[in-house]
């Protein structure tokens, strides 16, 4: 069961998030897409049979990411691409987007974040940056 693919998607908005899992489901068919209007949400449904290996996160209208302690733990402890933030810091490893972003980039992003953890020696809570975020 642990070695499936999981991939959450947190998106307020519906038609954005089902465009999305169309996306990654043509490019991973065998992953297993779910989606949250919140990180919150994500956290609660994560656990050892289902724990994401790459989760799709929007920011807030403001560009901002406004979760708790643990939220912001969890989200830091995974493989994460974000989407329209403001500060796109890549202290953290994560993968920037803005919207509009066509299917290409998306995949392309997805694409190069998995492999990177793929083909990483060590965990992937060494502080040291996964993915360029150029």
């Amino acid at each position: 069961m642990t070695d499936q693919l999981h991939i959450y998607v947190v998106e307020r908005n519906l038609f954005v998030s089902q465009d999305m899992v169309l996306t990654l489901n043509a490019v991973l068919p065998s992953a297993v897409c779910s989606v949250f209007t919140n990180v919150a949400e994500a956290r609660s449904a994560s656990n050892q049979k289902r724990d994401p290996q790459l989760v799709l996160v929007s920011a807030n209208v403001d560009g901002t990411f406004s979760v708790s302690p643990e939220d912001a733990e969890w989200l830091v402890n995974r493989r994460v691409i974000a989407f329209d933030a403001n500060d796109q810091a890549s202290t953290w490893g994560w993968v920037y987007l803005n919207k509009p972003f066509s299917q290409e980039e998306l995949t392309q992003a997805v694409v190069s974040l998995l492999s990177d953890e793929l083909n990483k020696p060590g965990d992937a809570t060494s502080g040291q940056p996964a993915a360029r975020t150029d």
